[in-house]
């Protein structure tokens, strides 16, 4: 939930309240607004630092959006498989200097090594206590990355500068290298720079050679991942805009609506790079295989297409409904692409390796599902979509067994709603309630986990009333679960 509607749902409370008769309780409007000073002051330590990140995003969002590259007339289709485009390796440069992210923290001997799937990251933002955002020294504020296990210990791993920015895309767990990008704000123009950063250095080793304006699909534990690019012309970049951001692709961010032409890169863990040509997600979003094979995307002809990303080789899926609407839920095996089709949805899997072959029809679902993702029992977590619009870009998670859907909800509050989760071990981490639709009900705002077998509930971290520590307040936020 945004600062604003935080602001106007606990105003709504309290207004509902008195007319109802019930006096609401002294400062509540206060309260609000120093929590919401509170957390901007954590997100924006310096007002300027905070204007260029955002006046480069904005720059971005408006540069991306107003400059099309011009298409070429899209080629008529065949029901056969589309040629196989010629894949385009990129030669590995000489390794550039390494950028000093933060200072390693002591841990544990083997904490790392011995982490396991499910094990996490996350961004801890502090603040001292009693500080006042609008007059605080700099060293009011610190930055930390901390190591969290499946049950919630934290073991601060890295301490950054405020003035440093630190994104986690993908961790291994067991391994010290993180993919992360991290942003100098205090440079004129700050450039995000991607890499592998080392746990037990604080160093981050870039890729010289990678597009700056890739976006992320998804990533292997052999240390394959894959992205999307636009094709754009940079040097036509307005002045202090920076590329938009690498945010996730899938149900909530869409290629289709930045108005270019993307195309898709692998990046092999050796730093071998391959181009598979122009990709498209306008009719069904981009998602990757659990076997690191597979991509899903829309073909020329507005029909899904799984391309392979050893060959390149795109092929059209010809058994998907026609009668009704389809999008992709994510994955119900290994290479068995799930699509959720109508409401109430048919749950209907297609097997990757042989794309003509009819459907699996797996359950059928009251509301559309996404973010599929399969067990190793064979069970299936899912995301059930309850919430409406601009709130229905993600589910609360729920398990598929034997063609019945079972919410992992059980032991959340009667107004707790997930927006987004990752799947790791045994549970599932979701942020709960940071959008609800207005109604002024919504719990609170915080990140936990829930045990996809039993449905336990760990809480991991609360944006609002998290305990301070050694004069230390916390904001915790982007949760990385491992692989």
């Amino acid at each position: 939930m945004s600062d604003l509607g935080q602001l106007l749902a606990e105003t709504e409370v309290a207004v509902e309240r008195r007319r109802s008769g019930a006096t609401p309780s002294a400062g509540i409007l206060a309260g609000t607004v120093r929590r919401v000073r509170r957390r901007r002051a954590v997100r924006n330590s310096v007002q300027s630092v905070g204007g260029v990140a955002l006046v480069g995003v904005l720059g971005a969002t408006a540069w991306l959006g107003t400059h099309r590259a011009d298409r070429d007339p899209i080629p008529a289709v065949s029901p056969t498989q589309s040629p196989t485009p010629t894949a385009s390796p990129t030669p590995t440069p000489p390794a550039a200097a390494p950028v000093h992210v933060g200072e390693p923290l002591p841990l544990a001997d083997g904490l790392v090594g011995s982490s396991t799937a499910g094990w996490m990251l996350v961004t801890d933002n502090q603040t001292r206590v009693g500080t006042d955002p609008y007059d605080a020294p700099a060293d009011a504020y610190r930055n930390r990355l901390v190591i969290v296990s499946p049950s919630g210990e934290r073991y601060p791993a890295l301490e950054t500068s405020v003035r440093t920015g630190l994104n986690v895309f993908w961790w291994t767990a067991g391994q010290p290298l993180v993919l992360a990008t991290t942003t100098n704000y205090l440079e004129d123009r700050p450039v995000d720079v991607i890499g592998q950063l080392d746990l037990r250095t604080g160093d981050l080793q870039p890729w010289p050679d990678f597009p700056l304006s890739a976006m992320w699909i998804g990533g292997t534990p052999d240390g394959t991942t894959v992205w999307a690019v636009p094709q754009t012309d940079f040097s036509e970049l307005p002045e202090r805009a920076v590329p938009a951001p690498r945010n996730v692709l899938g149900p909530q961010m869409r290629m289709s609506t930045w108005g270019a032409e993307f195309h898709l890169l692998v990046r092999e863990a050796d730093g071998a790079q391959r181009d598979l040509g122009a990709i498209d997600d306008s009719a069904y979003a981009t998602s990757l295989s659990p076997d690191g094979r597979w991509v899903s995307a829309t073909g020329p002809d507005g029909r899904l297409e799984l391309v392979d990303l050893r060959s390149g080789e795109a092929s059209p899926v010809s058994t998907v409904p026609t009668d009704r609407t389809c999008a992709v839920g994510g994955w119900s095996g290994p290479h068995e692409l799930l699509l959720s089709c109508g409401t109430p949805a048919d749950l209907l899997s297609f097997d990757a390796t042989h794309p003509a072959t009819p459907a699996r029809l797996l359950a059928t679902s009251e509301h559309p599902v996404v973010g599929a993702t399969p067990l190793p029992d064979g069970r299936v977590v899912l995301g059930v979509i309850t919430q409406e619009p601009p709130c229905d870009g993600a589910g609360d998670p729920a398990v598929l067994a034997d063609g019945v859907i079972s919410p992992l909800t059980g032991q959340w509050g009667p107004y707790d709603h997930s927006y987004g989760f990752q799947r790791g071990g045994g549970s599932v981490i979701a942020d709960l309630n940071g959008c609800y639709v207005g109604h002024g009900k919504a719990g609170r705002q915080r990140t936990i986990s829930t045990d996809v077998t039993t449905g336990a509930v760990t809480e991991l971290s609360t944006l609002e009333g998290e305990p301070a520590t050694e004069g230390w307040e916390h904001v915790l936020m982007g949760f990385t679960v491992g692989q």
